[in-house]
């Protein structure tokens, strides 16, 4: 069976694609959950520093991540 490929820049100006979620269009959402998904990954490498006595605190940011995307997102930031 053949397959075809298609570009993936092509694939997003699709309009059948363009649909958005709450008001978030597919870009935005891709672009929260990389951003959250590093907060979190960045959340855990300080705790497992912490624990290993590297670093002297850590200010933990889990479950937050959401709020800080949104507020960086609404001041242009993100």
């Amino acid at each position: 069976m053949a397959t075809t490929k298609t570009d993936p820049k092509l694939a997003l100006t699709n309009p059948k694609r363009s649909k958005t979620y709450e008001g978030l269009s597919r870009e935005q959402l891709i672009q929260a959950y990389r951003f959250m998904y590093t907060s979190r990954r960045i959340d855990d490498r300080e705790i497992l520093l912490k624990r290993q006595q590297k670093i002297y605190f850590q200010m933990s940011g889990a479950g937050h991540e959401g709020i800080v995307w949104l507020r960086a997102s609404a001041s242009g930031g993100v």
